[in-house]
């Protein structure tokens, strides 16, 4: 079970955020099944501190104190300076690698500062997308790695890399969150990094927009999903209200080495039973259902 970030609003006092964080887990938990956390923009509860705390930094939750809730034993995670969640993980009696990347990979608490002295909202996970060199080297040093033994790689990012192109909804990206705020370079560097391994690459799939959509882009098919609570994400308007279980969305990947193929099965809002017009009448559907790799 993959969990795709954003695992709390990040819009409550530390104490409470903590304590949403910790309850989650617990409902993770009841899956009985290996899970991995990613990392999210909100997950740090700096939307709390940049727009409702008056940048009381004590406010922040640090990536320590997240891994520390959310850690998963099945990740094989690097220690690394910034605390940040990625990795890979084996699965069990397959030649399939999850490879987890993390989109906002930077220092514990923000240290640069605006005129006036406060800490900087660009600093925060909430404002920004970041990669580490850490990070990326790892990427350079385990995909070649992961291609050379003949294992195929599912990536998951609670976000996109830059440069992906081709999306099917999200026509004008050149402003989007990964494109124009890629602070420390690395995000379309990663995104050359993975299309040299696209043969070894079942797909890329990732949240943070709220839409259901996708692109086949690099040789890679990349696909993002709508937002699991039925008021925020996409067809919001027309999802019942949060209190409906039937609208929540979850996604279950069946995948066929042999057959080269996978299946995306939907539960909740846009579920397989539905066809695409019923789905999003306004796009005429978004949701990839398969595709081969």
């Amino acid at each position: 079970m993959i969990h795709g970030g954003d695992l709390n609003d990040g819009v409550k006092s530390r104490e409470l955020s903590l304590i949403d964080t910790e309850r989650a887990v617990d409902a993770v938990k009841l899956s009985r099944r290996p899970y991995i956390i990613l990392q999210g923009n909100h997950d740090d509860n700096s939307g709390y501190v940049r727009d409702m705390a008056g940048y009381q930094m004590d406010q922040i939750v640090t990536a320590a104190d997240e891994w520390s809730l959310r850690s998963s034993q099945w990740l094989q995670r690097p220690s690394n300076p910034n605390n940040a969640v990625y990795g890979t993980y084996e699965i069990p009696d397959s030649n399939i690698t999850v490879l987890v990347l993390d989109g906002f990979d930077q220092p514990e608490i923000a240290t640069d500062t605006t005129d006036d002295g406060n800490p900087h909202f660009n600093t925060f996970r909430h404002g920004f997308t970041r990669y580490s060199k850490p990070q990326y080297d790892w990427l350079v040093n385990t995909l070649p790695q992961l291609a050379a033994s003949g294992r195929k790689i599912m990536v998951f990012n609670h976000i996109m890399p830059r440069g992906v192109t081709g999306w099917k909804t999200l026509l004008d990206l050149s402003n989007h969150f990964e494109n124009a705020h890629d602070l420390s370079g690395y995000s379309a560097l990663i995104y050359d990094e993975l299309t040299k391994y696209s043969n070894s690459i079942i797909g890329y799939v990732a949240g943070h927009t709220h839409e259901d959509d996708h692109a086949y882009s690099g040789g890679i098919q990349f696909v993002t999903t709508t937002c699991a609570l039925p008021d925020r994400g996409t067809g919001d308007e027309n999802r019942a209200p949060k209190g409906n279980r039937d609208q929540l969305a979850f996604d279950v990947f069946q995948i066929s080495t042999k057959n080269g193929t996978v299946n995306r099965h939907r539960y909740g809002f846009g579920d397989d039973n539905m066809s695409p017009n019923q789905y999003l009448p306004s796009l005429g559907g978004s949701r990839l259902a398969e595709w081969s790799f």
